[in-house]
């Protein structure tokens, strides 16, 4: 068979009206139309496609059909038979391993679809399970929508309804965030193909598998194998060309490096990748992640930078505290209570020895007759150590010193207590209302200070050229740690994300990675700040007169943070959505439990000790057990209560 070229007119048939169709269609037979193409879904429109069929039959024009119906004279069927699209979807499935997904169908013959699909997948129902949800007639999809993301809670959707019905429906879910990093569609319609989703803003961000038939050896698949398989610049400066485009009035056109790599010297001492293009005049832009290096702006001439990054640390989140009985102890540190707690029995000594000594705590003034006389010392051991303890809890003793030494000290104690209550009061309304996640580290010196947390970069790169180079002493050791450890280093980020989940080790990458792990994972976070400085620019050939213009427009858009809205729009992921520390309204009792608990040992040793004070009572002299043995303690109590 050979193969022609040949040129395609498309038809839009969803919302024009019949008599403009049947127009448009004749007005294509009349320059030579070869064949008529029906789209694989047109329930919605069988008048149109009525129409299509009288033009065919009366002009013996072949008509194609891509549907599944039976073909009518002189149209010619090519819809793959049910069996392969349902076996292609299946083996979708099992590749990626799902455990589960929603089927979403409106017409019993798509459920026939669907039921074929599992059939054919040969599932084992105990470790796989599907939803079938039947969408209502109509344009509205939001109750089911709602129903598949709260009540079955579930992020793998196979849509086996008509293209311009799928559409909306992704539409819809992309309005209720249900597009991003945790969402995966599978449209089986196979006319999704003829759609640039790209430029339908609603569902660009979606993820989004469909099938067709296509020529495996053709040109077009071993380039999307190839891009797959190459995966590896940035959505940002891919989306930002058509404004700059657009701003400096040109076209252009968008081809791949060769050897795709970004650009490094060979020992020849000739550039490769995109350096090397743009060296050789093979290209006129390199638009990519490219960074800004010294050397190579010895070769090739850059924009000013598009987008500032540096290496940062990333590191596994810590788990917030949860409230624990005893979270009052927490304003003060361990170090502190205890020398409370010293200062507490060494003050209280001190006061109970200064008025033993002091003479003046052993006689006051007589207020009748101005006389000094003879009284007891008030500060026996245990007045001393209730009167400091007073004074600490902000009470009063009723007990006063009367010499200026005991007087002195006290003054001091209060002093201290104040200042020490006060900084309690302070710490303790933070700690209980807000729930706090410490990190072990805060920046790259705590890195390097500490051993048990481990660290590394990539195996190869600018971030590690960084650390083998730098001549400043905190990089200098942990660069020495690194390369005398190997097994530190990792042969890809995802490698070194994966580990940074799964045990004490903080991963060194640029920030512009980072950041985007990030925001798709509430177990990461970002240590510290940026350790170097550096820049993504476009590259253009030494001298080229486009540098300027170019590096204008770049400086227009972020002026009108166009670029920023773009890195908004491909680095945040709406789905995602992590818990963040929260001040609390009301305290749940946990946070303070143990003040309850404080309290019941209290009264159960003060049960004891009163119990230990009768007993001891039998022990006293004849005279003191005489006074004791008068005291009725029952209608004491009587008295009091019913008085």
């Amino acid at each position: 068979m050979e193969f022609v070229d040949f040129r395609v007119q498309l038809v839009p048939y969803e919302t024009r009206p019949l008599w403009r169709i049947k127009q448009e269609i004749c007005n294509c037979l009349n320059v030579g139309t070869s064949a008529i193409i029906l789209p694989e879904q047109y329930e919605g429109h069988l008048a149109a496609a009525a129409i299509v069929q009288s033009i065919s039959d009366n002009t013996n024009v072949p008509c194609v059909s891509l549907h599944l119906t039976p073909p009518t004279r002189p149209s010619t069927h090519l819809h793959p038979h049910l069996n392969a699209k349902s076996l292609a979807v299946a083996a979708f499935i099992k590749r990626e391993k799902w455990k589960d997904v929603v089927v979403v169908f409106e017409d019993p013959e798509e459920l026939l679809e669907v039921t074929d699909m599992i059939t054919a997948g040969h599932f084992d129902p105990d470790s796989f399970s599907s939803q079938l949800v039947r969408l209502k007639h109509g344009d509205d999809y939001g109750n089911e929508l709602k129903h598949i993301k709260n009540k079955l809670d579930r992020y793998r959707i196979v849509i086996n309804i008509p293209l311009y019905r799928a559409l909306r429906f992704l539409e819809q879910a992309a309005n209720m965030s249900m597009c991003g990093v945790l969402y995966h569609y599978v449209v089986m319609d196979m006319d999704l193909v003829t759609v640039d989703i790209d430029n339908i803003r609603e569902i660009e961000d979606c993820n989004i598998t469909s099938f067709g038939v296509h020529d495996v050896n053709s040109e077009h698949i071993e380039e999307v194998r190839h891009e797959i398989a190459h995966k590896s610049s940035i959505r940002l400066p891919k989306k930002g060309v058509p404004k700059i485009a657009n701003i400096l009035k040109f076209s252009y056109t968008i081809q791949k490096v060769r050897d795709n790599a970004y650009g490094s010297k060979e020992s020849n001492g000739k550039w490769s990748g995109m350096v090397g293009e743009l060296q050789r005049g093979d290209a006129d832009l390199a638009v990519a992640s490219l960074t800004i290096s010294y050397g190579r702006s010895e070769v090739i001439d850059f924009t000013v930078p598009y987008m500032h990054l540096g290496i940062s640390i990333l590191f596994k989140k810590p788990r917030i505290t949860d409230s624990d009985w005893f979270k009052f102890m927490d304003p003060l540190s361990t170090q502190v209570w205890i020398m409370t707690f010293a200062s507490y029995f060494v003050v209280s000594i001190a006061i109970w020895i200064i008025a033993k000594i002091s003479p003046y705590e052993q006689f006051e003034r007589d207020e009748d007759n101005g006389q000094y006389k003879p009284v007891n010392n008030q500060f026996s051991i245990r007045n001393a150590f209730w009167f400091t303890v007073c004074s600490l809890m902000q009470q009063g003793s009723e007990l006063c010193p009367r010499a200026a030494s005991t007087r002195l000290i006290t003054a001091i104690w209060w002093f201290f207590a104040l200042i020490l209550i006060s900084s309690y009061t302070a710490n303790l309304a933070a700690v209980l209302t807000t729930r706090r996640m410490e990190t072990p580290i805060e920046n790259a010196d705590d890195l390097a200070a500490q051993t048990k947390i481990k660290y590394g970069t990539l195996g190869r790169g600018s971030t590690m050229s960084f650390f083998n180079e730098s001549k400043i002493e905190t990089y200098e050791r942990m660069w020495q740690l690194m390369s005398t450890s190997p097994g530190l280093f990792v042969h890809s980020s995802k490698e070194g994300i994966a580990r940074v989940k799964s045990s004490d080790y903080a991963y060194l990458m640029e920030s512009s990675m980072l950041e985007y792990a990030v925001e798709r994972d509430c177990e990461l976070m970002q240590i510290g700040g940026l350790i170097d400085q550096k820049g993504y620019g476009i590259g253009l050939p030494k001298g080229s007169p486009y540098r300027e213009l170019i590096s204008t427009a770049i400086l227009r858009l972020q002026e009108k943070t166009e670029l920023t809205e773009l890195k908004e729009k491909w680095w945040k992921d709406k789905s995602t959505v992590c818990e963040q520390p929260k001040r609390k309204d009301q305290d749940d009792g946990e946070s303070i439990g143990g003040i309850f608990i404080i309290l019941v040992v209290g009264l159960f040793f003060t049960a004891i000790l009163v119990i230990f004070e009768m007993i001891t009572t039998r022990k006293r002299t004849p005279a003191q057990s005489e006074v004791i043995r008068h005291v009725n303690v029952i209608p004491t109590f009587k008295f009091e209560f019913f008085k």
